[in-house]
């Protein structure tokens, strides 16, 4: 994929090289039938969707964060956030929020 994708064997954790040119925004798109083949990717999360990073100026990691949103369809994906400062057994965590599908007025 170009410098806007992500695929199979690449990593979206935060100190990835796809974030060491420090801007503010990121958006990728996400494209893999293997979510798990991307190291960082929320656990049980759709392989397809759009991934929104925003890195803070500051060295303090805790004002950055990335939010995942599945594409999704007819059915309804939940969303995804977390920041570098959420840890679970020193990794970064996902939290989950539960989406539901609204139609288009």
């Amino acid at each position: 994929m170009g410098s806007n994708g992500i695929s199979s064997g690449n990593s979206i954790n935060m100190d990835s090289e796809l974030f060491s040119s420090h801007k503010p925004l990121y958006i990728h798109a996400i494209t893999t039938q293997n979510p798990n083949s991307i190291v960082g990717m929320p656990q049980g999360a759709y392989g397809y969707g759009v991934l929104i990073t925003l890195l803070s100026k500051y060295e303090s990691s805790w004002a950055s964060c990335q939010i995942y949103i599945p594409h999704g369809g007819e059915v309804s994906r939940d969303i995804y956030v977390r920041t570098s400062g959420d840890t679970y057994k020193r990794k970064p965590s996902w939290r989950r929020i539960e989406a539901t599908q609204i139609e288009a007025t």
